[in-house]
């Protein structure tokens, strides 16, 4: 959990958080009032202390103020709590993001079902995870044949296993491929084939 600091100094509250709080800004009109132990308060000054540390100054709400509140909220251990699992979420989501950017080739494998789910969830576009799974198969594909070549000629590389990958990736790559052409498919590994059965 994120620690906020408060302190006053004189009538008014400051508050020093790691987190800015982007509606906490300081306006002429249509302010935003903060309770803070049903005491409200509006945001005087905002500055920063140090890199990814905020300073809040809040001053107490005049009762001869006629201009309505733009928006009251409660700071208060509830706020805090909910902040700070907005944050949290969305520091997981930006890590899982990532993490599937990174590895969309390999979903790109995963069978259409799964990725439309993934692609809800982690905002990933399965047609173009499905379209760099088919460029990774053939680069493979590629390779395999280079080595082959090679080991033809030096005997140093056994064939067996170069020969068996491309005859595994190399009709899935084309028949992917080719479904992706005609209707943009987005089928996984050997799905052409076996989903037949399903």
């Amino acid at each position: 959990m994120v620690k906020d600091h408060v302190g006053t100094q004189g009538d008014d509250l400051i508050i020093e958080s790691d987190v800015e709080m982007p509606d906490w800004e300081m306006r002429a009109y249509r302010r935003l009032q903060i309770v803070v132990d049903g005491q409200a308060y509006f945001v005087a000054a905002k500055s920063t202390i140090s890199r990814g540390r905020f300073r809040y100054q809040l001053v107490l709400w005049p009762e001869t103020l006629n201009d309505l509140p733009g928006r009251q909220i409660y700071y208060d251990e509830t706020f805090i709590q909910a902040r700070d699992e907005v944050i949290r979420n969305r520091r997981e989501a930006i890590v899982v993001i990532a993490l599937t950017w990174f590895f969309r080739p390999l979903l790109g494998y995963l069978w259409q079902a799964s990725k439309e789910r993934m692609a809800v969830r982690f905002l990933v576009d399965p047609v173009r995870c499905t379209e760099l799974s088919i460029y990774t198969s053939y680069a493979i594909v590629v390779l395999c044949m280079a080595m082959a070549v090679i080991g033809l000629f030096t005997q140093a590389i056994a064939l067996g296993w170069l020969v068996a990958t491309m005859l595994l990736l190399a009709p899935d790559t084309v028949m992917r491929w080719d479904r992706m052409q005609r209707d943009r498919s987005n089928l996984g590994f050997y799905e052409w084939w076996l989903g037949k059965r399903d």
